[in-house]
């Protein structure tokens, strides 16, 4: 899944999730599904992934997408739900795996099961996380707006040739590059912000 203001459906097929093996650093989302034309799956892919909190959300996930035959032969999941699509939310912690599928793939609840699952796994809180890189949307929207402003006030000035127009646009141009600076390291602070820290398998009991 990529993107930040809304997530599409895990892309690449994935090997069997052995329960020995796991890659410890997040948590898991297995994204079950075979009828890429099924409604249950569009509306899944259209509008519980595109929701911008879950979006946020899987960020704190590995996640991969598995067939049901696939799911079937792996040892840890082969009993875990039966409707395709479906999604499974495992912690490497203690390998329990939540099952999602029917009503419970609505957006607020698949949310809700991220951040029952996140919480768990790692120090930080999930919804904190994703509310801290919700306004950090805002202060870049912000400022992108401001920039877009000073380059057509740039333009402007720039039509004449007198001093005080010349004037004007190196400090325009100082106030673009000052807007750019902000914007470089508020990108770096959301991934920053996606560094979370897993807890112990003591922390977690």
């Amino acid at each position: 899944m990529t993107g930040s203001e809304g997530e599409d459906a895990p892309e690449a097929k994935a090997p069997a999730v052995a329960a020995k093996g796991f890659d410890a650093k997040k948590p898991i989302c297995v994204y079950v599904c075979d009828n890429d034309d099924s409604d249950e799956q569009k509306k899944l892919e259209t509008l519980t992934f595109k929701a911008e909190k879950v979006g946020l959300a899987m960020k704190a996930f590995r996640t991969v997408r598995m067939d049901s035959a696939q799911v079937a032969g792996d040892p840890l999941l082969a009993d875990q739900g039966k409707e395709s699509p479906r999604l499974l939310l495992i912690n490497p912690l203690d390998a329990k795996v939540t099952v999602l599928e029917k009503s419970k793939l609505s957006a607020s609840g698949v949310y809700n099961a991220l951040e029952s699952v996140s919480d768990k796994f790692y120090v930080q809180k999930l919804e904190k996380t994703v509310k801290s890189h919700l306004d950090m949307l805002t202060e870049q929207d912000q400022l992108a707006n401001k920039e877009k402003q000073l380059n057509e006030s740039q333009a402007r000035a720039g039509e004449d040739a007198d001093a005080k127009a010349k004037k004007e646009v190196a400090e325009i141009k100082e106030e673009i590059a000052a807007v750019r600076k902000e914007l470089a390291e508020l990108a770096k602070k959301q991934g920053d912000l996606w560094k979370m820290t897993p807890k112990s398998k003591a922390e977690a009991a």
